[in-house]
């Protein structure tokens, strides 16, 4: 039987579509991060502008509430960097997502004699049971263990090795404290699951928020390799698709892909938003013709804007005193109509960032 195949714009729209880029869903912020596998958070405002995004009426106290009621938790997880996910993903996931942990450590520190490694997890496993602790308060006690250790390795080997999340006000809109960690297991209640469990939990998830996909995509996005069969040996039911380079996709088959003709309105994205990582995005959503341009400025990782589906350009928020400006800087000259509504989103959006100053604007800037 031959397999379907798929254009990029299909693509496009099936992600766009289980990313709620097409059409904001109303959804509690804790139904979304769960139902967009999670969202990367090492900038503190990203995932509120991310679900403000994506979410009819979403206001901030929405997600704050979550964290602070421990339904969403913030950790380093995927590619080791820090996502905002439900407490009940967390539980899956975490010891599923430990080689991406341990590679990245090692890269980093290589690897630490197997007796300290002992001394130093049990000694800050015994501190941040006390009370929650910030990295440098961790630092700071494990330099007295061990003052011959690189004191940022030693940070990294509790980091990777025990499961710990951020604790509020961590996570809250505009803080930008240190973050406090407390051990998961005494902050959520829950006892982690099995890295086999935990890796089926996390394609499907995968699938349902980022697919169709590749083995090669799910692997960018974890931050890890798997098992080339990964997608057969824990999912065999799974529909078998292909890209328009012939690379095997696959989908879970009641997942949406919408028509490729299905409108995509004007969007602003966050930095590190999950659709920059989601496995493949040079293809899916940035145009040839930009990509260069994106991958010279570090667009990737920064906040960008989609037209149609496809990042089109970059914005920042200026504030002087009580004056905030988005600027938008686009790729290339947009057509009246987008520029139109792209500059009504970015109004919308400079209001609900900069709330607490009294006079907004948008600024166009020409192509770059």
């Amino acid at each position: 039987m031959t397999s379907r195949v798929l254009s990029q714009r299909q693509l496009n729209r099936a992600t766009l579509a289980r990313q709620l880029l097409l059409d904001r869903a109303s959804l509690s912020a804790w139904n979304a991060v769960e139902w967009l596998g999670g969202m990367q958070a090492e900038q503190v405002a990203a995932p509120y502008i991310g679900l403000w995004s994506r979410i009819s009426g979403f206001q901030r106290e929405d997600l704050s509430f979550a964290i602070e009621e421990r339904r969403v938790v913030g950790a380093q997880l995927m590619r080791n960097v820090v996502h905002l996910v439900t407490a009940s993903d967390y539980r899956l996931w975490r010891r599923a997502l430990q080689p991406a942990l341990e590679g990245a450590y090692r890269r980093r520190c290589g690897d630490m004699d197997e007796s300290t490694a002992t001394n130093v997890l049990e000694a800050a496993k015994a501190f941040i049971a006390e009370e929650p602790r910030t990295l440098s308060e961790i630092q700071a006690h494990l330099s007295r263990l061990e003052p011959e250790a690189d004191p940022s390795c030693l940070v990294g080997t509790v980091m990777t090795f025990l499961a710990l999340v951020q604790v509020p006000p961590a996570g809250l809109w505009k803080v930008f404290d240190s973050p406090a960690y407390a051990l998961a297991d005494d902050w959520l209640g829950l006892s982690i699951a099995s890295a086999a469990e935990g890796l089926r939990h996390l394609v499907v998830r995968y699938l349902g928020a980022l697919g169709p996909a590749t083995h090669s995509d799910l692997e960018t996005w974890l931050g890890m390799r798997v098992s080339e069969s990964v997608f057969d040996d824990l999912l065999p039911g799974l529909e078998k698709l292909l890209n328009e380079a012939g690379e095997t996709l696959y989908d879970l088959p009641d997942a949406p892909r919408p028509d490729e003709a299905t409108p995509a309105p004007p969007r602003f994205i966050p930095a590190g938003d999950n659709l920059m990582f989601s496995g493949g995005p040079d293809a899916r959503f940035v145009p040839e013709e930009h990509r260069e341009t994106l991958a010279r400025i570090g667009g990737q990782a920064g906040p960008t804007f989609l037209i149609d589906g496809l990042i089109e350009g970059t914005w920042r928020i200026e504030r002087t005193g009580e004056r905030s400006t988005l600027v938008i800087i686009p790729f290339r000259p947009l057509d009246s109509v987008d520029a139109r509504e792209l500059v009504r989103e970015g109004e919308d959006l400079v209001s609900f960032v900069e709330d607490d100053t009294e006079d907004f604007e948008v600024r166009l800037e020409a192509a770059s």
